[in-house]
């Protein structure tokens, strides 16, 4: 049988993610209760690349409508 290795990204909640300890935090109870993870800070240069990477790859993403973004302030 065939699996495919799939990674999922999940957003840490924004009062956790303020500070690093609380961050690591629930980083363990993520692993504990869920599974291994990685933390991934999106605020440095690496971290963003990621985040755009992911976004781009998502399988949702492929299935979106393309959207016409109008601007419509002058």
């Amino acid at each position: 049988m065939l699996f495919i290795r799939q990674k999922d990204y999940h957003a840490v909640p924004e009062l956790i993610g303020r500070n690093k300890p609380l961050a690591a935090y629930f980083r363990n109870q993520w692993e504990h209760y869920v599974g291994t993870c990685d933390l991934i800070f999106t605020r440095t240069i690496e971290g963003r690349k990621l985040i755009l990477q992911s976004r781009m790859k998502s399988l949702a993403a492929q299935f979106q409508n393309k959207v016409e973004h109008i601007n419509k302030w002058r």
